[in-house]
């Protein structure tokens, strides 16, 4: 298995300008100039890794370091009867990578997978003072998680790392999780995670969102299966920004599932209770 990190996420959206406030003004995240009627923004090195668009679809980056490992995939994705569209070179340069293919999960999330994500120059430079360290995961809603599993594993070599209830943890390299699959009526992007540098940063951020009477849904708490301490901050149209730190380094050769029980202490083992998000409550 080849390890994979999140690359970029594009969010297609009426509003572009309200979930471009957002993420700047409330998240924090380093706006930069971008294509006509879009709005980007950094998290990391990489040239941008947040992308709001009135132009669909909305999609995940997942970037390998080899080339040759995406035509692999490629491959194995045809024989499994999906189909595969190959980005041509304006495609790649709207995404700012070097290659890249696109393809979408059984409940219809719209995947990229790329090699060589286009880095920055120029460093990250945050809004204010939020501890953002990187774009680290993923949340996708998916009809089915067990379902998606042979897609996800078998196909596009992500390990299964844990379960709790039906929610499915998925992770590539030594860190837990990169993406997480949480049961739900719907497709689409749940959450995105930004690890920040440490607890101290996570209730600065608490502190910051709530003094501007920012939603926050769930935490902040620590998640049983992975360690991780969250709070989630709710956005327009209920995107939801999961900051995050701590969250467990695994040996993948080592590791083996294990199944945490459909119980409120599985996602917050501190007591921590998620308010009007479904896919979030057990």
């Amino acid at each position: 298995m080849q390890s994979a990190d999140i690359a970029f996420v594009r969010l297609v959206t009426a509003d572009v300008g309200a979930h471009a406030a957002f993420a700047g003004d409330m998240i924090g995240l380093q706006a930069v100039p971008g294509g006509e009627g879009e709005a980007w923004f950094r998290s990391d090195i990489r040239r941008r890794t947040l992308v709001f668009t009135p132009d669909g679809p909305s999609s995940v980056g997942i970037a390998f370091r080899d080339p040759e490992h995406l035509d692999l995939i490629a491959e194995k994705l045809q024989e499994a009867g999906h189909s595969v569209e190959r980005h041509d070179r304006a495609a790649c340069d709207r995404l700012f990578v070097r290659k890249g293919i696109r393809v979408s999960d059984p409940s219809g999330n719209v995947i990229d997978l790329v090699q060589g994500p286009h880095h920055s120059g120029i460093r990250f430079f945050p809004q204010r003072d939020n501890g953002i360290l990187g774009l680290e995961g993923v949340a996708l809603r998916s009809a089915s998680p067990e379902r998606d599993l042979p897609f996800w594993r078998d196909l596009l070599g992500f390990d299964l790392r844990d379960r709790a209830g039906e929610i499915v943890y998925l992770g590539t390299d030594s860190l837990h999780h990169r993406i997480a699959l949480y049961p739900s009526d719907r497709p689409g992007i749940l959450a995105i995670n930004f690890a920040v540098e440490d607890l101290e940063l996570v209730m600065q951020n608490r502190y910051h969102l709530q003094a501007r009477q920012v939603r926050l849904p769930f935490g902040p708490g620590r998640q049983a299966a992975s360690g991780q301490i969250f709070l989630m901050a709710e956005g327009p149209e209920r995107l939801l920004y999961n900051l995050v730190t701590e969250t467990a380094q695994v040996d993948p050769a080592r590791h083996r599932p294990r199944q945490f029980a459909a119980d409120p202490y599985s996602l917050c083992s501190w007591g921590s209770r998620a308010q009007g998000v479904a896919e979030l409550e057990l």
